[in-house]
């Protein structure tokens, strides 16, 4: 009897062993997809702010062209 009971606690245990390497393993894997997903974030913050420079250039560029239509038109 006194084994059956040491059997029992013993199938327990490895079955909460294999549930604690699942769990682990798991885990690892949400670390990973979290790091990638970071550094795909990252990335895209990134491309934005590059975005934006741009879009603060072309617009100082089309701003500078208005102005010169206008000097020549009222020139004229």
């Amino acid at each position: 009897m006194l084994v059956g009971q040491f059997e029992a606690v013993e199938q327990k245990v490895g079955k909460l062993l294999e549930a604690y390497k699942g769990l682990k393993d798991s885990n690892l894997a949400l670390l990973n997809k979290i790091d990638q997903l970071e550094a795909e974030l990252q990335g895209k913050i990134e491309a934005e702010s590059r975005y934006e420079q741009e879009k603060t250039a072309v617009r100082s560029k089309i701003d500078e062209l208005l102005v010169r239509i206008q000097n020549v038109t009222e020139a004229s």
